[in-house]
Formats: C-alpha cells, sequence, structure tokens
C-alpha cells in the first residue's frame, strides 16, 4: 500500500546528499546550455530556461493535504453559519456512536443546503459567461508584464479592461434586479450552498483541465514529474483564451465581483426580512465594493506581480479564484444576515472607528500597492507607467517622483524603500490585514490571526526571492555602483543610515539597511 500511495504521491523522505549534488549538477547542466545558447530568441517557448528546483507547501503529500482541507473547510463553516447560527459543530462525546450520529446529522445537512441545483448553476455560469463577454469586448488598455523566463526574457502584453466591465456589471446587477426582475438578489443569498457547490466542481474541472491541455500540447512548464504536486501547482504558466489572459481574468472578475454580489444580496435579503439594513450589512457592502473597485481601477497593475509572471494556473489558483475566494470571505455576511440584530449590534461610536479604521486601511492598501506597481513599471518592466484618470478614486500618493531605491548586489536590481515602503516591509498586506480585521470582527476571531501569517508568509517568501536574485547577498552599495564604475565600488557594512541627493538622470538613492550576509535555503 505505501508502494502504491508513494508511487501517486511521491516520498516525503529528503534526497540523500549523493542525490541532492546529482540533481543540483543536472539543473546546472540544464540552465547553462539553455541560457549560453547563441540562437535563443527572446519570447520564444522554452520550457528548459524554467525548470522544477524545489518544492513548496510542504510538496506532495502538503499538496494533497490542502487540496482535501480547503474544500472541507469551505463547506463545515458553511454548515455551521447557515445551521449551528455560528458555532463550532461537534459531536457531544468521542464514544463512536455519537460520532456517527453527528457525522450522519452533518451529512444531510450538507446534501440539504449545499446540493447543486440548475438554479444555482444557471447563476453561476450566467456570472461566468458575462464576465467572460465584458472581459472580451470592453474597452481597456494595454500593459506590459514582468519579464518570463520560459519565453527567454520575453515579455506579454495584458489587455486590462476590468473597470469598465465592473462599472458594465453594476448596471447589469441592477437591470436584472430592480428593472426587470430576472434576478432577485435575495434569492441569490438563498442559494449560497448551491451556488458553493457549482463553483467548486467548475474550480476542479478547470484545473483537471488547464492540468492536462498543456502536457497535451507540449506547453507544460516548471513540472516536477509528480502528478498531484503539479496538478496543484498547475502545468501552464501563462494559458488565454483569445485576448483573456486566464490569470489575471481569474485574479478580479469572478472572486471580487462575486464576493460584492454576495455582500449586496445579504443587505437585501435582510431589507426584505426586518425592513431595513444594519451599518453591518453595509459596512460589508462599503468594504467588498471598495477592494473590487481598486482591483478594477488598477488592474494595469496586476502583471507586474508574483502570480502573473511566475505561478503557474494550478489547482491552487483556480479553484481559490473561482470559488474559494468568495465563498470563504462571506462569512461575516451570511452571519449578519441570519441573526438577530441584538447579537452584533454596536454602537455609534463603534461603527464611525469602523469605518474610518477601514477607510485609512483602504488607502494604505490602495496607494501602497499602486507604489511598488508604478515602481516596476519603470524599472522591472521598463514601460511606460500605465495609469488610467477616469477611475475613481484617485490618489494622488499612488505615484512616487524620483523615489528613493536600494540596489541589490550581483543584480542591479532596485529595490523600493520610499513612501510607504520605507515605513514597513510589506504596507500592502498591512493594510489587507486591518481590512480583514475589521471586516471579521462580528463573526471570525481567526480573521486577523489569518491575514498576520499570511503577511509572514509573504515576507518569507519575498526575503527569498531577493537573496536568490542577489546570490544571497543582500548590501547598502554607495551611488558609485550606480552610476561609477567598477574601481570605485565599495559595498556599506554594518547598519548605514544616510541619503544621497539624486543626480540629473538618477533616482535618489537611501541606505538604511544591515548588511545580511547569505543564508542557505534548502531546495526542498
Amino acid at each position: 500500500m505505501k508502494q502504491v500511495l508513494d508511487s501517486a504521491v511521491g516520498s516525503t523522505h529528503p534526497p540523500s546528499p549523493d542525490e541532492k549534488g546529482q540533481q543540483e549538477k543536472i539543473f546546472d547542466e540544464k540552465s547553462t546550455s539553455s541560457y549560453n545558447q547563441d540562437h535563443l530568441i527572446k519570447g520564444q517557448f522554452n520550457p528548459d530556461a524554467d525548470p522544477h528546483t524545489h518544492y513548496e507547501f510542504g510538496g506532495p503529500w502538503g499538496s494533497l493535504g490542502l487540496m482535501i482541507l480547503f474544500p472541507c473547510l469551505m463547506y463545515y463553516f458553511f454548515i455551521c453559519l447557515w445551521c449551528y447560527d455560528g458555532k463550532l459543530s461537534r459531536p457531544d462525546s468521542l464514544n463512536p456512536k455519537e460520532v456517527i450520529r453527528w457525522s450522519s446529522e452533518f451529512w444531510q445537512l450538507i446534501k440539504l443546503h449545499t446540493r447543486p441545483t440548475w438554479s444555482a448553476t444557471y447563476l453561476y455560469m450566467g456570472l461566468l459567461f458575462h464576465q467572460v463577454f465584458l472581459a472580451w469586448f470592453m474597452p481597456g488598455v494595454r500593459q506590459e508584464g514582468l519579464p518570463i523566463p520560459s519565453l527567454n526574457g520575453g515579455k506579454l502584453t495584458y489587455y486590462c479592461n476590468a473597470l469598465c466591465s465592473w462599472y458594465a456589471t453594476l448596471a447589469t446587477v441592477f437591470v436584472l434586479h430592480s428593472v426587470l426582475g430576472v434576478v432577485r438578489l435575495g434569492d441569490v443569498f438563498d442559494q449560497l450552498g448551491h451556488l458553493m457547490t457549482i463553483a467548486t466542481i467548475f474550480g476542479f474541472a478547470i484545473s483537471l483541465f488547464y492540468y492536462i491541455l498543456p502536457i497535451w500540447q507540449g506547453q507544460a512548464v516548471r513540472m516536477s514529474g509528480n502528478h498531484v504536486y503539479d496538478f496543484f501547482m498547475g502545468a501552464a504558466l501563462n494559458p488565454r483564451i483569445g485576448p483573456i489572459d486566464l490569470k489575471l481574468f481569474a485574479e478580479v472578475r469572478i472572486p471580487w465581483v462575486g464576493l460584492f454580489i454576495i455582500a449586496v444580496s445579504g443587505s437585501v435579503k435582510q431589507y426584505e426580512t426586518i425592513g431595513y439594513v444594519t451599518p453591518n450589512s453595509l459596512f460589508m457592502v462599503y468594504g467588498t465594493g471598495l477592494y473590487i473597485n481598486a482591483c478594477a481601477k488598477g488592474e494595469e497593475c496586476i502583471p507586474l506581480t508574483w502570480d502573473m509572471a511566475y505561478e503557474k494556473w494550478g489547482w491552487l489558483l483556480s479553484f481559490w479564484n473561482f470559488a474559494g475566494v468568495a465563498f470563504t470571505y462571506c462569512h461575516s455576511v451570511i452571519y449578519i444576515t441570519n441573526q438577530p440584530v441584538s447579537k452584533y449590534q454596536f454602537s455609534n461610536y463603534s461603527y464611525v472607528a469602523l469605518y474610518l479604521t477601514y477607510t485609512l486601511a483602504y488607502y494604505v492598501f490602495d496607494t501602497s500597492n499602486s507604489q511598488k506597481a508604478r515602481f516596476k513599471m519603470e524599472n522591472d518592466s521598463q514601460s511606460q507607467i500605465t495609469s488610467r484618470i477616469y477611475g475613481f478614486p484617485q490618489l494622488s500618493y499612488g505615484t512616487l517622483k524620483n523615489p528613493k531605491v536600494l540596489i541589490v548586489e550581483k543584480s542591479d536590481r532596485k529595490l523600493l524603500i520610499d513612501g510607504w515602503w520605507a515605513v514597513c516591509r510589506h504596507p500592502s498586506s498591512a493594510g489587507g490585514t486591518a481590512e480583514t480585521s475589521c471586516s471579521d470582527s462580528p463573526v471570525r476571531e481567526d480573521g486577523p490571526a489569518w491575514s498576520t501569517a499570511r503577511t509572514a508568509q509573504s515576507e518569507h517568501l519575498s526575503d527569498g526571492r531577493v537573496r536568490e536574485r542577489s546570490g544571497g547577498t543582500i548590501r547598502c552599495l554607495s551611488p558609485a555602483d550606480e552610476i561609477g564604475d567598477a574601481s570605485t565600488r565599495k559595498a556599506g557594512r554594518g547598519c548605514k543610515n544616510y541619503s544621497v541627493p539624486a543626480r540629473a538622470g538618477h533616482p535618489q538613492v537611501h541606505r538604511h539597511l544591515c548588511a545580511r550576509g547569505p543564508r542557505n535555503t534548502p531546495s526542498q
């Protein structure tokens, strides 16, 4: 039995030193042969330039566990919110008969409230095809992405029209609900469980389709050879249908539009039930609306992210975007809509503090992400800064003029250390953590903990990427490294804290970092 499982999922034992050395030798030979060929054409597909080097997310067994755990948690939390007033349901004892009784009861509730229905299928697929139609035909702007190793450093151009699509979606929802009465938002809330199942089925189906297709077409990238892990991470890097990039489409159109519609449907359902809408319910509409609006008006920033340039289109991205986001982040909406107002009512001062805190957190989130993206447009992508003046709201602090930078030794990369990025390492994640804390305040105590853990993981991954690109060393360098010759270069040791005024044609360089030596990073 163990041999069968190991052949399907892969052994969890780390390789021996001899095996690891042999793997590194093979990787070095492949990398050298692929990068040193003179006939390489930028933009030509070359999977050897981006080989698999190490496992993430705990390898095959960790990936398998996450693919089982995430859907189970979605159903468990939904039933707890829908049927147990938000309390965590559990058997009264560990007696086998009691465990079987509880499991049978819970399974019956799952079948009753989350079984797939035709009406839920029409709603979900209608939203999906509507978003595809808008992504195909609505006007937008073009944004060049980051260099892609498997394209020999070539770049892809992305068509960004989420803003016009977002406005068109709002108009469509209004017409269908208020004018034609074809789709009642209150009914959408009643079918959340059934919609979740349809989304889950679709998330698994599209993951499987885009795992098989790239392998069949010979377009697979960074494959480990383990089917479970490769299905989790994906085979294709940039799948496209006509002008639509699937990863860019899935980042915004379905998850956040869907979550906003769920929040609005919760408010409509509450109005139909008690005759008014509470500030808590309006807050969920306000929060989700701000978030999707920020994603839509700043969609041109997304092609410059790690997701677009590196992450493959696997189960992790497709399932989370098509099912996980909308039906996990809506827990507060379910609780507020189904529970008596007395259970979560705040004082007026608390409401003012809640709205102000969220608005300030959103400002940090919006402007810090914009600062990073505009900086990448000028440096990593070396393209003109793309901005749409008709997006609302326009926040002036989103673009930094002549920002302070840090030069990374051996790679000539520039790291932004100005604006919000001079205050902390991940200001965008800090703003997102504050937003999550506000939106989860009525129901989930784990919201801040979840966001904090996610921020810590992001910091760890970001630090590792910088070290990998810089050869394992981050140093403070003098301006001579940027504009002088090699004989004048010198590296700062220890803690430095000084600024150098900008010179003609060069950005201002700021030094404030403790030089760190190399750190060994395990390959698996």
